[in-house]
């Protein structure tokens, strides 16, 4: 028991010793454990498995990451020892300042981009000590920093190429410029283009129900037939009437998409939707009584219209100077009769000879 408490006193003085040098307190241990070998019946072994040399292991592996975090800068007041911080609260605070301040750099970690084109540069004249080949590659590496825009490329000879080139390519862009026109009417572009947009008036229902009349199974052509004679409409109805003996059914198909008939045309479906949504969701006593209304007005109205026909029409007529259409008629007829003589071609026999009075 005394040779125990010895030992164990002498580890102790050991550890003290260590801590007051700065150095390892698991040396003592170690050189403690290694002077008391022959305690091994007491304490057990001291090999490599032994407690003491755990603990050493352990004791090294923290001294050498505390080495590795005190070589990145600590502020002044974050200095910390071990007696100081004994549960590591403190030291935890240092190393999230060091975190935050190499987050915070222009940086970070792996410094700056760029450096690193010329770190490399640096590497390559660093394996390429002397000689030809060092200064071939320095006048590879001042040829490649001194390029401009046009990476290198003299721009007067360019230029002069350009010149030479485009004079020889204006005969051709004159000549596309000259037959463009020709070409574009061949493939009836704008024909095609001016149909699908719909610029201006097209006897497309006009020639629709014509073929519907006529012949059937040309109705899906229509649209390639109207594109194709775009802007020429009087040439289509004329071979139309022509081809087909039909004379005068083309006549103001200009009228068809008139923007009046085209607004009323618009109108009229709005107001067939309309009254659909009025029979289907109104009450049907509104919808009698509405019915009523409807019937009665159109012959009050059909009755106004004949008396102003037949009764005050005919008294208005004469007040405002407005001709009658029978007398009119009649005075048209004289007119023609008394007027209406062809010439014979020859002249009257007074007006053969005529005399001047000479001066």
């Amino acid at each position: 028991m005394a040779r125990g408490a010895a030992a164990k006193q002498a580890r102790k003085e050991s550890r003290k010793n260590a801590r007051m040098n700065g150095d390892d307190p698991t040396d003592g241990q170690s050189a403690a454990s290694q002077d008391n070998s022959g305690l091994d019946g007491y304490f057990g072994p001291t090999d490599g498995d032994s407690t003491f040399d755990i603990a050493g292991e352990k004791k090294k592996e923290k001294k050498e990451k505390k080495i590795e975090e005190e070589s990145v800068p600590v502020p002044a007041m974050m200095g910390i020892s071990d007696g100081d911080d004994p549960f590591g609260f403190k030291r935890q605070q240092a190393a999230e300042a060091r975190r935050v301040a190499a987050a915070s750099s222009c940086c970070g970690d792996d410094g700056c981009d760029d450096d690193k084109p010329k770190k490399k540069e640096d590497e390559v004249l660093k394996k390429i000590k002397k000689g030809k080949k060092r200064e071939k590659v320095m006048k590879e590496q001042e040829a490649a920093a001194s390029t401009g825009y046009f990476g290198g490329i003299k721009p007067l000879p360019l230029l002069f190429l350009l010149l030479l080139t485009g004079s020889t390519l204006l005969p051709a862009a004159f000549w596309v410029l000259d037959n463009a026109g020709p070409m574009l009417a061949k493939t009836n572009l704008t024909g095609r283009l001016g149909h699908r947009l719909g610029i201006g008036a097209t006897p497309k229902k006009r020639v629709t129900s014509f073929y519907e009349k006529h012949a059937p199974g040309k109705l899906h052509e229509v649209d390639s037939i109207v594109s194709k004679y775009y802007g020429d409409y009087k040439t289509l109805t004329k071979k139309l009437e022509r081809k087909y003996q039909d004379y005068g059914y083309f006549v103001g198909w200009e009228d068809d998409e008139a923007p009046s008939k085209l607004a009323l045309a618009e109108l009229d479906v709005h107001v067939k939707n309309m009254k659909k949504y009025y029979r289907r969701n109104f009450p049907a006593q509104i919808v009698q009584a509405g019915d009523n209304i409807y019937y009665n007005v159109g012959g009050l109205v059909q009755q106004g219209k004949k008396v102003w026909r037949k009764t005050i029409w005919p008294v208005l007529k004469p007040l405002i100077a407005i001709p009658d259409e029978k007398e009119a008629k009649k005075q048209k007829m004289k007119d023609k009769k008394k007027y209406g003589k062809k010439p014979t071609g020859r002249r009257k026999k007074n007006s053969e000879f005529r005399d001047e009075e000479e001066d």
